[in-house]
């Protein structure tokens, strides 16, 4: 059977999701008895349950009227189930205890502490597994997660506001606006997608900006990462008002990647790390 175009939706399902289910990545699954879609599931949000569960949990609901067994179905799912317990439990036990025989995987997870072991659980509880479906598409919905886990370091976005002539501000250091409306509507979005903001003190001094993400949907708002040896900020400005932000004196930003790299903190798969505290990425403010 071609399991590519239900893959393909899974992974829509999957992308409904990017704002709310980071710093993990989005997953999507699928159940099918034959041809026939019985259920779908996603990872909604950070610390919910997962894509497989909740496609479980919706098949459960028609059993005996859709389907007899779960020997009956086939489990599509986009990321490879986790095989540990952190905020919720293993998904590949929920598989198995479910009954499912036949499970098509997108992509085999690239951290280290589970890659491959998924899979290996599966099989040797006599589940059909198959991975390698439009595993393209889904490194590139979770480019941030892989990137992580393949370098071992985040994935910086740099944004910089300059004029042609590569100039950031006036003479005079009155504040100006070089940005469109448009492209400063765009930036909410480019922050809304990271799991972390970095930026300087004398950003946050000069220019008391709220940078979160303002935008018109649900979204898990990136942490402030403010990099500076100042010691006179107004923590009641709005750049520390009801947000997570930590203020580090180490300026040198190679020496913070480095020491962070070896810091370990997230919820799914375990792995999601970067300047600070187990974000995949974060967007630097210049």
């Amino acid at each position: 059977m071609n399991y590519e175009d239900l893959m393909k939706r899974a992974i829509s399902l999957a992308g409904q999701y990017k704002y709310t289910a980071k710093p993990n990545p989005v997953v999507g699954c699928v159940i099918v008895k034959e041809k026939t879609i019985i259920s779908e599931g996603a990872h909604k949000e950070f610390g919910s349950h997962h894509a497989e569960v909740n496609a479980i949990e919706a098949a459960k609901k028609l059993q005996g009227i859709t389907f007899n067994s779960f020997k009956e179905l086939t489990l599509i799912c986009t990321l490879e189930p986790c095989n540990h317990s952190g905020k919720t439990g293993p998904c590949t036990e929920a598989i198995i205890n479910s009954g499912i025989e036949n499970v098509i995987i997108g992509a085999q997870d690239p951290n280290p502490l589970v890659s491959g072991s998924g899979i290996k659980n599966l099989i040797d509880h006599g589940v059909k597994v198959q991975f390698g479906i439009c595993s393209d598409l889904i490194h590139e919905q979770n480019k941030f997660f892989f990137f992580k886990n393949t370098k071992k370091r985040p994935y910086i976005t740099i944004k910089i506001a300059s004029s042609k002539d590569g100039k950031s501000h006036l003479i005079n250091n009155d504040r100006t606006y070089i940005t469109s409306k448009e492209s400063r509507k765009d930036v909410q979005k480019l922050r809304a997608i990271h799991d972390a903001i970095l930026t300087g003190g004398n950003t946050v001094i000069n220019d008391a900006p709220k940078m979160n993400a303002r935008v018109n949907f649900p979204v898990n708002q990136p942490k402030k990462i403010l990099l500076s040896s100042k010691t006179n900020f107004d923590l009641s400005a709005d750049f520390f008002v009801d947000c997570d932000y930590e203020i580090l004196s180490e300026t040198d930003i190679n020496k913070i990647l480095n020491q962070e790299s070896q810091f370990h903190e997230g919820e799914y798969c375990n792995q999601h790390e970067a300047v600070v505290h187990g974000q995949n990425t974060f967007s630097s403010q210049i």
